[in-house]
């Protein structure tokens, strides 16, 4: 059993038909990095959206969990769309 924690800034920017994308995710070290970078990101203007989430998951045995958001800024999917 090998049990991860990721802290995770996802960005969103807008595609055909002002649909939001995900950009690549960055992988930070907490969920206070998280949050700082997830806002920094949005001010920059260059995304739609960005999320601070955190998620912990086995994937040796498939495992995923839900993710925790601790930030949200701008227009971002509702959980499960994107």
């Amino acid at each position: 059993m090998t049990r991860m924690t990721k802290h995770v800034v996802q960005g969103y920017v807008t595609g055909k038909k002002d649909r939001l994308m995900p950009a690549a995710p960055l992988i930070v070290q907490n969920a206070h990095a998280a949050r700082e970078r997830a806002q920094k990101l949005f001010e920059t203007g260059r995304y739609a959206g960005v999320d601070a989430y955190t998620v912990t998951s086995d994937p040796d045995a498939g495992e995923y969990g839900e993710p925790d958001f601790h930030a949200r800024f701008g227009r971002v999917p509702e959980y499960g769309d994107g």
